[in-house]
């Protein structure tokens, strides 16, 4: 018996996602922290460090707030990740960066 709890933690690059029950059940923590390690598999690292590099990009060239969260969006919500995860896509950073360019053009 100890009277500390260490939560259970998933980190893939700069994407750390952290879980606890409190101590109240350390197992489903662990069940938990097993089912993220499958969803959030080692090509989030690749897939959250082109997102940063785009986000630089995006902060430089565009002021205009309301037109930043709109490509933000584009980033976020496609289906580029799960592309990339079925092998359809082989460099993400690439797929970004072309998604970037397609974005622009629309504003």
């Amino acid at each position: 018996m100890c009277n500390f709890i260490v939560p259970a933690s998933v980190k893939r690059g700069d994407l750390h996602i952290t879980v606890s029950t409190n101590g109240k059940s350390p197992m489903l923590s662990k069940k938990i922290k097993e089912d993220l390690e499958e969803t959030f598999g080692e090509e989030y690292i690749e897939y959250i460090n082109a997102l940063g590099d785009l986000r630089k990009l995006v902060l430089e060239e565009i002021d205009d707030i309301k037109i930043r969260k709109k490509v933000f969006q584009k980033f976020i919500y496609n289906d580029l990740l799960n592309q990339y995860k079925r092998g359809e896509i082989e460099d993400i950073k690439k797929a970004l960066n072309e998604l970037y360019n397609k974005v622009i053009q629309e504003f």
